[in-house]
């Protein structure tokens, strides 16, 4: 199965079948692709109600392009208490439109990473998401810290 904007059954595009290989893609239409299957889709708020227990607390999102479709099936789960965090690959064309839709959730962005070892990591990078529990504003009134617990803030 799959996490899209939708639930319901779609096609799971593989770009390759080899190990590590990435870009694949789930839904629409794809010219290239080296083979295709029909999976089953959840949105997100589906299934974290399906999750045992009080759900996850913190998230990953990682889907090569695929994390505005992640997020559109995610605003409820999104802006749950329960979600305390979320790491997000960022390509650079939807970086503000993802960074919107935490924002409206509550979310608020604490790191950007774009560089691994000192180097680029190219047209993409890294948002670090909390929910702020607290907030301190520092000397400078510009700059405001977000308290979590997950960085024993």
């Amino acid at each position: 199965g799959g996490v899209g904007p939708m639930t319901g059954f779609d096609w799971f595009h593989f770009n390759d079948l080899r190990p590590g290989s990435a870009h694949h893609v789930v839904g629409g239409q794809r010219k290239l692709s080296f083979h295709r299957q029909l999976i089953q889709v959840w949105t997100l708020d589906n299934l974290a109600g399906k999750i045992a227990g009080d759900g996850p607390s913190y998230l990953k999102i990682d889907t090569d392009g695929g994390e505005l479709a992640v997020l559109a099936g995610a605003r409820e789960f999104l802006s749950s208490p329960k979600l305390q965090g979320v790491m997000i690959e960022l390509p650079d064309q939807i970086e503000k439109q993802a960074e919107q839709l935490m924002t409206d959730a509550g979310l608020v962005r604490i790191a950007r990473y774009n560089e691994r070892q000192g180097k680029s990591i190219g047209p993409i990078s890294y948002g670090h998401f909390v929910r702020p529990v607290g907030q301190i504003v520092t000397a400078n009134s510009a700059e405001t810290v977000a308290l979590n617990p997950l960085h024993g803030g």
